[in-house]
């Protein structure tokens, strides 16, 4: 069980590098449609850590059927890792979405320290 919980612990390695700065505002609508598409990306990545959350403690209280919905979650937080690494790549995220990103790598790990 520990092993399926760690191997979506690689999220947070993205994170310890220097801070990535936002976009200039100059870009426009352009600019507020990304934030609202990487806002979007952030809540997703917290109802799967959420939905994470409770696999956990099902599992934890006896419930083994509960394991078959990691591989949908793997897979998802899998995809949004990427997407985020993109945006830190791009430097797209916002000082508000790096410190978002921060607060949900935290609650990710005391899961994971559990």
């Amino acid at each position: 069980m520990a092993v399926v919980f760690m191997s979506l612990f690689c999220v947070s390695s993205f994170t310890g590098n220097a801070m990535v700065v936002a976009h200039n505002s100059t870009y426009g609508t352009s600019v507020t449609s990304s934030k609202k598409n990487l806002d979007d990306l952030l809540d997703d990545f917290e109802e799967c850590i959420d939905k994470t959350i409770l696999v956990k403690q099902k599992v934890d209280n006896g419930n083994k059927f509960a394991l078959l919905k990691l591989p949908r979650l793997m897979l998802k937080a899998k995809k949004m890792v990427k997407k985020l690494k993109k945006a830190k790549e791009e430097k797209s995220l916002s000082v508000e979405q790096i410190e978002r990103m921060g607060q949900l790598l935290e609650k990710y790990k005391k899961l994971l320290d559990k």
